[in-house]
């Protein structure tokens, strides 16, 4: 029960970080009814697969990670390969389902790391292409201050 509880606290600190209240969080997961984080919070259940994908999938796993959510571990603190994981039941069909969902995580973070360096290599030769540009077109607009060989 003690790591449901953890969890129930961690829910509870992006909820009042956020400044939302259960009902607004409820709705930003998409409930209609926000009784399901009600149960959590209070450790009558535990967050369900369910939970855990709306959440994943929500604008507050911009803020707090699932990762986190689950273990109150940093992003940077276990390994992509999520070896580190070892649920206690293995045959279970949650756990199977946390794993993957865990592992579609780190996989669409690390493709957006991926395109972000990308991104920034464009970049990189946008800028130095365009000031090559710009000198070009200061030795043509003041050739008195430039000496050519």
């Amino acid at each position: 029960m003690k790591k449901n509880t953890e969890i129930s606290e961690r829910i509870v600190q992006v909820i009042e970080t956020l400044g939302l209240n259960p009902n607004a969080f409820a709705k930003g997961l998409g409930y209609t009814r926000s009784q399901t984080i009600y149960d959590i919070i209070k450790g009558k259940s535990k967050p369900s697969f369910e939970f855990l994908e709306r959440y994943h999938d929500s604008e507050y796993s911009v803020h707090f990670d699932v990762g986190w959510l689950i273990t109150g571990k940093k992003k940077t603190e276990y390994p992509a390969s999520l070896q580190w994981l070892e649920l206690e039941d293995e045959e279970s069909t949650d756990a199977v389902r946390l794993r993957d969902l865990l592992r579609r995580f780190v996989l669409d973070t690390e493709a957006q790391i991926s395109a972000l360096k990308e991104e920034l290599s464009h970049l990189r030769k946008t800028n130095e292409n365009l000031t090559s540009r710009i000198e070009a077109i200061k030795k043509l607009c003041n050739p008195d201050e430039y000496s050519f060989p």
